[in-house]
């Protein structure tokens, strides 16, 4: 299902003619999935009690929540802080001391946030803030611990360095408390996502990929790093292609699957449990934020919005199961938080001579038409045409129709 129908595989738009169908014909016409406006942009707008430097946000959740980091001017320093945003375009510090370093890096749809802080810019502590309990210290493996993901029932994972200063993957349960999940060789590991079955995945001896799971434990995928992991089990993140040059892939069945490039290096941060996946790529020497879907490949996500936003969206951080997207890009000249809302399509009846052209904009891909001749009767598929036109024949009897999502 595509990103921007997840959120109902309802209609989109209902609309009543007086027409019948007779056998649809398909119109071939360019799709226009690389041109057209697919999402509005929302600025997510710096806590304006300081002076800041630019902004990045790391996850969202699906009632559109986001959380993420921003560099505040304090007259001493500038000091990266955590954010929350409940109510975009406008966000708010997490109650960290006045005088630490913070990061907020995931959001589940309970509003609980995983975020670590400390005094310093490279000794943290891990916690999970709650909006009724506040504040939990996660505990450390002796020294600096810091927090990368979380799924829905709060389990958080990350890393937490030993005394000796070696980093190790944990997982956070209520209940259990952090615990190791280890390594592929015994060097070092990382967590970076967590599903909702609370199977792991990280980088594990600084260059492979690993999938932990309860019974099983770590398992290695071959070189690179493993961002994300959906509830079905697939992994994304970013591997070698070749000695140095990495490129995001996706897996299938446990194996590397690599995909298309818009030219460059590029890695996925995100995969929803649609199959959507999100990240960065390089286009020459410029960063941008892609999308990727099965069926349409890799799509820069500077091409699906307004021309005129005054946007260079360079990564894409996090997608939710209703399509919505956030990262960072460039806006008037700073670093800044951005969250992209899909456009769902509206329907368009236009009737020349004895026939009816239906279309839809924007033209997202597995847009399934239907139709039925009275309110009572089921909706039946009429067409799931390669582009977003349908051309029927026109008689005098109403027909209802609707867009759904497959």
């Amino acid at each position: 299902m595509y990103p921007a129908l997840a959120a109902a595989r309802r209609i989109s738009c209902v609309l009543l003619f007086p027409f019948v169908l007779l056998t649809p014909l398909i119109i071939v016409c360019p799709h226009l999935a690389r041109s057209e406006v697919r999402y509005s942009v929302v600025t997510i707008f710096s806590p304006a009690d300081a002076p800041t430097l630019g902004g990045a946000a790391f996850d969202i959740n699906n009632s559109g929540m986001l959380v993420g980091e921003y560099s505040r001017i304090d007259p001493d320093r500038t000091r990266r802080r955590a954010f929350a945003s409940t109510a975009p375009p406008d966000s708010f510090e997490l109650p960290f001391a006045r005088h630490t370093f913070s990061s907020a890096t995931a959001i589940n749809d309970a509003g609980q946030i995983a975020c670590y802080g400390g005094r310093t810019p490279s000794v943290f502590s891990a916690f999970r803030y709650d909006p009724d309990l506040g504040m939990q210290d996660l505990g450390n493996f002796g020294g600096a611990t810091e927090t990368t993901g979380m799924n829905a029932s709060g389990q958080v994972v990350g890393f937490s360095e030993t005394s000796s200063g070696l980093p190790f993957a944990f997982r956070y349960t209520d209940g259990v408390g952090l615990e190791n999940l280890g390594t592929l060789t015994g060097f070092a590991s990382v967590a970076h996502g967590i599903n909702d079955l609370g199977w792991v995945t990280g980088v594990s001896d600084g260059r492979t990929i690993f999938l932990y799971r309860d019974g099983i434990g770590m398992i290695g995928l071959g070189d690179g790093i493993g961002y994300a992991i959906n509830n079905l089990g697939v992994i994304a993140g970013t591997a070698e292609i070749t000695p140095d040059v990495f490129r995001a892939f996706v897996t299938s069945n446990e194996t590397v699957r690599f995909i298309d490039t818009l030219g460059g290096p590029s890695g996925v941060f995100d995969i929803n449990n649609r199959g959507v996946a999100v990240g960065y790529t390089v286009v020459g020497s410029v960063q941008k934020a892609f999308i990727w879907t099965d069926r349409e490949g890799m799509l820069d996500l500077n091409s699906l919005i307004p021309a005129d936003s005054g946007w260079i969206l360079g990564s894409a951080n996090s997608i939710n199961d209703l399509g919505q997207i956030t990262g960072y890009g460039r806006f008037a000249g700073e670093a800044v938080a951005f969250r992209l809302d899909p456009i769902l399509p509206r329907l368009r009846i236009q009737i020349s001579n004895s026939m009816a052209l239906i279309s839809w904009t924007p033209a997202w891909p597995n847009i399934l038409l239907e139709s039925r001749s009275s309110l009572s009767e089921a909706w039946k598929p009429l067409a799931t045409p390669a582009t977003n036109y349908v051309s029927l024949a026109v008689t005098n009897s109403q027909h209802f129709f609707r867009l759904t999502s497959q």
